[in-house]
């Protein structure tokens, strides 16, 4: 790593190489360190990824940013990094991966303008994106959404097609084995709602 900083910074217009050298400096240190190594380095990490500025940044670095500042308690700019990548940069990799995270910002919310938001952006994942590991969760995180504004019809169309492919994926909500808040959060998006079931099943 000290090897590419120093050669990226030998010549002049190496902007997006100095981005991804960066990124890639985050993702090591998010990987190796552990506990309070880690804590220490964050702020340092991604005050560098900042200073590149969002047009500097290749999306996935855009996109590390944002969910660092929601961890960090920013929504509001992370949100504004997200709607970046959609609307400025949506053929440059990774849109369905910020449609969906910026949809379950938008669906936290009760104001209907958010909410519409989320719905759309869950909505275009499920209908565009052509990865099954992000489709899931947008079909997932859709269902929940429409049950909790009362669209039975909708709930229950979302929900069956989140479960189509495996007749147990209720039952697969059930199972938690593993503590890790990364895990949990997978977990929370991908296994099935047991009151969601419950309630969606009753009314097919």
């Amino acid at each position: 790593m000290a090897a590419l900083r120093e050669f990226s910074g030998r010549g002049k217009g190496l902007s997006a190489f100095e981005a991804w050298v960066a990124v890639a400096e985050v993702e090591l240190r998010e990987t190796f360190a552990v506990g309070e190594d880690l804590a220490a380095e964050q702020d340092r990490l991604y005050g560098d990824l900042g200073k590149l500025g969002k047009e500097a940044l290749p999306n996935y670095g855009l996109i590390k940013v944002a969910r660092h500042l929601v961890q960090k308690g920013d929504p509001g700019q992370a949100h504004e990094l997200y709607g970046y990548l959609i609307d400025a940069r949506p053929e440059q990799g990774h849109l369905d991966l910020a449609l969906l995270e910026a949809a379950q910002l938008d669906a936290q919310s009760s104001d209907p303008v958010q909410l519409a938001r989320a719905e759309s952006g869950f909505r275009r994942v499920v209908e565009e994106s052509e990865n099954p590991t992000l489709q899931e969760p947008a079909t997932l995180n859709l269902a929940r959404l429409l049950h909790r504004r009362k669209d039975w019809e909708g709930a229950a169309e979302a929900w069956h097609r989140y479960s189509s492919p495996s007749p147990s994926g209720c039952r697969r909500g059930r199972k938690r084995t593993t503590s890790s808040a990364n895990a949990r959060k997978n977990s929370d998006w991908r296994g099935g709602d047991p009151d969601i079931c419950r309630d969606l099943h009753q009314l097919s």
